[in-house]
């Protein structure tokens, strides 16, 4: 995340909640709606110049689209705290599994799901 957005700022652990990580069948990360299912994901804030070279490297709007969501941020301790609304990367036109890429899944992928505030 700090090469491609050096803009960035770590805000923590959030989750979204009825929506499911999965591989699609382009072999690449995204999310589903899932009811009663939770995504776990890093929270940053991001520059105007980061959310654009986000765009260009995740294919907007080609392989993903922007979405907003709301998302809980987990508290230093552990505790649910603030809900706040987050940019997500969604693929909408595949949404059904598939096998990975033969490229590793960067540890970047889910984090990168959930972006800037909105």
């Amino acid at each position: 995340m700090d090469t491609r957005c050096p803009g960035n700022t770590l805000l923590g652990v959030a989750f979204l909640r009825d929506w499911r990580w999965i591989i699609n069948t382009r072999g690449y990360a995204t999310i589903v709606p899932s009811p009663d299912s939770v995504v776990y994901a890093l929270l940053y804030t991001l520059t105007a110049a980061d959310e654009a070279a986000l765009d260009r490297h995740e294919g907007v709007p080609r392989s993903y689209v922007k979405q907003t969501h709301p998302v809980t941020l987990v508290g230093p301790d552990g505790s649910h705290s603030t809900t706040l609304d987050a940019l997500v990367y969604v693929d909408v036109q595949r949404t059904q599994e598939g096998p990975p890429k033969p490229e590793p899944v960067e540890a970047g992928a889910l984090a990168a799901a959930l972006g800037r505030l909105g």
